[in-house]
């Protein structure tokens, strides 16, 4: 499936394909060796999998992920021995991981490095996938595929090509659309979350008290910021190739907006808060990790650490801040398949918020 989608976009003259990087090939320490960076300005850096960079040493790995971070400042700089190298840099890095692999190996360093990154989950449904499943095994799949890939990255290239910053800025978000926006920025930032579980022994009742500590979560701004970008660009592409007027933002751009604030956090987590606003009376922590087949403790650990950064009014029976209720309801509550994370839910030893 990973392939099959960065496919559709990889023959556009505006697609640059990486396989793997390392700071030395983004820009070599000797002036006269050519660098990756000047290709990736002005074009879309496609990792067709992130793979190769989750199977290095996890400090490499992280080292290589600040380093993308960077990239999407504008501006990329390596000192060496040889003097400082400085680019110009822009460019969308898009790569793909399965749930797993991003859970465990790049969430939390992408959040610790202050998160440029907008995540999308998404698992088919097993009646979609059979159907998939079925067209491949046709023989004429293969050319259906070319044809695709070929007719989609060529829209791409002419959208590219079109859009400009000016358009972009043109964009109209409707008052009622842009609250929402707003709020939802805010709940990508405080899900945007690192924490852990820490225990010690509370003398005056003799007893080891747990508590949740919230070591770091993103700032709204910049979360917010990138919600509203995202929603203008979807707005902007779909009146290509030819832009009548001023492109509005409507609720189907909101709407993938908002899976985009969900789909930067936990598995969990997401899995939680969708739970919750599903139920239309309440519901105890004991019978969401029954629905949700999850460990009690699990439950838990991450309510309170969304009542920690005030997600939640309460943890213990889990109350979702009005607000944040309102667009989790009107977005998302009915879509179905935006929380697989992967894993078992049996994470009684991990202390982390991973």
């Amino acid at each position: 499936m990973k392939t099959t989608i960065t496919g559709l976009i990889r023959s556009s003259p505006r697609v640059l394909v990486l396989g793997d990087i390392t700071p030395a090939s983004l820009a070599p320490a000797d002036p006269d060796k050519p660098a990756l960076i000047p290709q990736m300005h002005n074009r879309i850096t496609l990792f067709p999998t992130l793979s190769s960079l989750a199977e290095r040493d996890p400090r490499e790995a992280g080292r290589l992920l600040s380093l993308l971070e960077s990239i999407y400042d504008g501006r990329f700089r390596r000192d060496t021995a040889q003097g400082t190298r400085e680019y110009i840099v822009d460019t969308v890095v898009i790569g793909t991981l399965t749930p797993e692999v991003y859970e465990n190996r790049f969430l939390s360093a992408m959040i610790s490095y202050g998160s440029r990154f907008l995540i999308f989950r998404y698992t088919p449904p097993d009646e979609l996938s059979r159907k998939v499943s079925q067209i491949f095994e046709h023989a004429a799949s293969e050319r259906v595929l070319k044809v695709l890939r070929e007719d989609t990255s060529s829209k791409l290239t002419e959208a590219l090509d079109t859009i400009a910053r000016k358009d972009i800025d043109s964009v109209i978000i409707p008052p009622d659309l842009k609250e929402d926006l707003e709020t939802l920025g805010e709940l990508l930032a405080k899900l945007r979350i690192i924490f852990r579980q820490v225990k010690y022994y509370d003398s005056g009742s003799g007893r080891w008290i747990t508590e949740i500590e919230v070591s770091q979560y993103d700032v709204p701004i910049r979360s917010t910021l990138q919600l509203k970008i995202f929603a203008k660009c979807n707005a902007l592409i779909r009146n290509v190739p030819k832009i009548v007027g001023l492109p509005v933002v409507d609720e189907r751009a909101v709407r993938l907006a908002a899976r985009l604030a969900l789909g930067g956090s936990y598995g969990t987590m997401t899995q939680l808060l969708l739970e919750i606003a599903r139920s239309t009376t309440a519901v105890s922590q004991r019978a969401l990790a029954a629905i949700l087949k999850l460990s009690p403790s699990t439950v838990n650990r991450y309510l309170k650490a969304m009542h920690q950064v005030g997600v939640l009014l309460s943890a213990d029976p889990p109350i979702i801040e009005s607000k944040y209720l309102k667009v989790v309801r009107k977005y998302l509550a009915k879509v179905p398949n935006i929380a697989q994370n992967g894993s078992n839910g049996s994470d009684e030893e991990n202390n982390d918020g991973v």
